[in-house]
């Protein structure tokens, strides 16, 4: 038998887990002082709410605990979490993993740094878990998902830069020049990190060159599958699943919504994307 957690940055819908339980080690958010869970019952309305009007903020990752716990049970075990360039949550679950082989030596487990979040992380649980299902080795299934995380693309559109500034992710200046001109930056992640990848002026062009941007990086679009995730903005997701259709021919697209540690970094009506 072998097992998936994770990190609260990876986003599932019942479509991805088909009803398994998958255990999470919860990110902690603070919001002027007060402490958010990211867990499966956190009321979202009310997380956006104190999220709009917070003027500080603060994320904790888990502890090794926290991984040494949800790994603690049957069968060997796959861990995803956000890239380990952005939080300490890769860290933390390489030493509850090696902590819990001190005690449990004959126990595989792996952890995958994702390299990215949200979406990334929702497409290699879907790989890990389709290879489960074909019985092939956990050796195998490791080396796929590895490979897998290194050839993701992400791109994302975020309707506010104030977030990523806040959380030291941007300049100033680039977060008060988004503001004042009211430019939508295309972004995406490069190796883990957050890169630019291009600038539109307004939410209609933005999308445009995050769908040029997705045409020109993808390859063998037949056998990939592409997964959009939203912070509370199924309609621009929608829109954005059947302009990709129109011109690009994935294996499928699904959409999903944000957890909360998502919805914070992506911010506003945010959108991430990953094939």
């Amino acid at each position: 038998m072998i097992r998936i957690v994770g990190d609260s940055s990876l986003d599932l819908t019942e479509e991805f887990h088909h009803g398994e339980f998958v255990a999470k080690v919860p990110f902690r958010i603070m919001l002027d002082g007060v402490e958010w869970r990211d867990t499966p019952d956190i009321d979202m309305e009310a997380f956006r709410k104190a999220m709009s009007e917070a003027k500080h903020f603060q994320t904790a990752c888990g502890s090794p605990q926290e991984f040494y716990d949800i790994y603690d049970g049957e069968g060997d075990v796959f861990a995803l979490t956000i890239t380990s360039k952005l939080s300490g949550s890769y860290n933390a679950a390489v030493l509850g993993k090696q902590l819990y082989q001190q005690d449990y030596p004959d126990k595989k487990i792996h952890v995958v740094d994702t390299l990215s979040t949200s979406t990334a992380a929702a497409l290699i649980y879907m790989k890990i878990r389709e290879l489960i299902d074909k019985k092939i080795s956990f050796e195998e299934i490791r080396d796929e998902a590895e490979a897998l995380a290194k050839s993701m693309r992400t791109f994302f559109i975020s309707q506010s830069l104030e977030n990523l500034r806040k959380a030291g992710r941007l300049s100033n200046i680039a977060g008060i020049i988004g503001k004042l001109l009211r430019f939508m930056p295309v972004m995406g992640s490069d190796n883990g990190v957050i890169v630019p990848y291009g600038i539109a002026r307004g939410k209609k062009r933005a999308f445009e060159k995050l769908v040029d941007l997705i045409e020109e990086k993808a390859e063998n679009v037949t056998e990939k599958v592409l997964a959009i995730s939203h912070a509370d903005n199924l309609e621009d997701a929608l829109k954005l699943k059947e302009t990709i259709k129109q011109r690009i021919r994935f294996k499928a697209i699904h959409i999903l919504p944000m957890g909360a540690l998502n919805t914070l970094y992506a911010d506003v009506k945010g959108i991430v994307v990953s094939f």
